[in-house]
């Protein structure tokens, strides 16, 4: 068990923590840290996503007030990632409790600049020495995409001090000595100085909301979400096709090249993966890009999360009645719908990428369709009856044995000779039930 361990200051990274620990513990060896730390020599100690955070816990002194959920939700990188990724299918969180940190970058990716040194404010590094002693390293400043200080409203500066090349025993305190205060600072227009606050004060509340007030979604939750919003804006089809070139440009003109190349943004078509969060096969993390596209669509990460859209392949109802038994053929009545889920071995999403409803009419026909409704001429479309009704029925009753099963077997080829004109596949459901009436007239007569 320890005998202390280092209180992490408001918004210090757990990395500058464990450089803290070491600076103090006397230890001159940085693995006689990790044993005691994490109860292994060969730990990677990570800045952003750390791991073996378990034993850490449990190693802490007695009548330690940290828990595991605290240190994780308070000086990580992880809320970040978090929202992003789905319950069912993220293992990043047990990763960092556990010991398989190798796997913790598995479906992350960034579009902006990783920081390469720890960054400051140097504001906050005076105030922090006036306040505590010392000034530390803050999570946020490291966060990517964040390039000022959402307290002072400054831009933030680069240290010397390296993030990412694992010398963690060296990191050590912040200081005037490693944070050098540049007098040339980055001259930013006001309208760039504008958006890289909005886009910091973004992250900053994904930072710090309550971490179970925002369960993550999943992949198909975010992809109805954007599919509609782009969709309102003629940037997407009903069948989920995003113009990507009007996108490209629209996105460019929202928020402007200096702002783009700031954060390391590049929207030229040589990049193919700009709007990879958009795809339902790819299982990529990237918050920044995330929160760049939620207010390219006119939102703020609150009143996205709130959103509960739904996908609507066949638009909205009411469909058309197509029994042209019954009095209410062609008119907009049908109000239940029921989708289906495909029986396709790779059935993930299949109600997305191949939509199948039934629609079912109070007169009794249920006819159903697959795929979206892309043109007019669409929702006249069917590709099988299931049930014709009472009204088909009563006929058939009326007709002898042999004429009924003939009826039965037309209306089976009917219902599976799908043609690829819906009007003619209605004007044969027409001929059909006419048939239908004149056969059961002949035969009374």
């Amino acid at each position: 068990m320890l005998s202390f361990f280092p209180t992490p200051y408001p918004d210090e990274i757990l990395y500058s923590v464990f450089a803290r620990y070491h600076a103090r513990s006397g230890n001159i060896k940085p693995d006689e840290t990790l044993q005691e730390l994490f109860n292994s020599r060969n730990i990677i100690v990570r800045p952003d996503l750390p791991y073996n955070l378990s034993y850490l816990i449990k190693n802490l002194p007695l009548l330690s007030q940290h828990t595991l959920e605290s240190l994780i939700q308070k000086h990580t990188l992880y809320p970040m990632y978090a929202v992003f990724m789905p319950d069912s299918k993220s293992a990043i969180l047990g990763y960092m409790k556990g010991e398989l940190g190798t796997y913790i970058y598995r479906g992350i990716a960034s579009s902006v600049y990783l920081p390469k040194y720890f960054r400051f404010c140097p504001k906050c590094l005076f105030e922090n020495l006036h306040t505590f002693g010392e000034a530390y390293w803050h999570r946020l400043h490291q966060t990517p995409g964040v390039l000022v200080c959402t307290i002072h409203d400054v831009v933030l500066n680069d240290s010397i001090v390296p993030i990412w090349n694992n010398q963690w025993y060296q990191v050590g305190i912040a200081s005037l000595e490693n944070c050098p205060i540049s007098n040339v600072t980055k001259n930013y227009s006001e309208s760039t100085k504008e958006l890289l606050r909005l886009i910091a004060s973004d992250i900053e509340w994904l930072m710090t909301c309550d971490f179970k007030s925002l369960p993550s979604k999943e992949l198909d939750w975010f992809h109805i979400q954007y599919i509609v919003l782009l969709i309102k804006r003629n940037l997407a089809t009903l069948d989920r096709q995003v113009y990507e070139q009007g996108l490209r440009q629209k996105f460019l003109s929202f928020y402007g090249s200096e702002f783009l190349e700031a954060l390391g943004i590049n929207v030229s078509n040589n990049n193919i993966n700009l709007f990879n969060i958009f795809r339902l096969h790819l299982e990529v993390f990237d918050p920044v890009m995330h929160l760049l596209m939620i207010r390219f669509l006119r939102h703020s990460p609150s009143t996205f999360f709130a959103r509960k859209s739904k996908y609507k392949p066949f638009g909205k109802g009411p469909w058309l009645c197509l029994n042209p038994a019954c009095e209410h053929y062609l008119h907009s009545v049908v109000t239940k719908l029921v989708m289906l889920l495909s029986n396709d071995l790779d059935s993930t999403y299949s109600y997305i990428k191949n939509p199948i409803g039934t629609f079912e009419c109070d007169c009794g026909f249920q006819y159903s369709k697959i795929g979206v409704n892309l043109t007019k001429v669409d929702k006249f479309r069917f590709e099988r009856i299931v049930t014709f009704g009472q009204l088909w029925e009563q006929k058939y009753l009326e007709l002898n044995v042999v004429d009924r099963l003939n009826f039965q077997q037309a209306a089976y080829n009917l219902s599976f000779n799908y043609s690829k004109s819906p009007m003619t596949m209605l004007r044969k459901l027409e001929a059909l039930w006419k048939s239908l009436n004149d056969s059961v007239e002949k035969d009374a007569g």
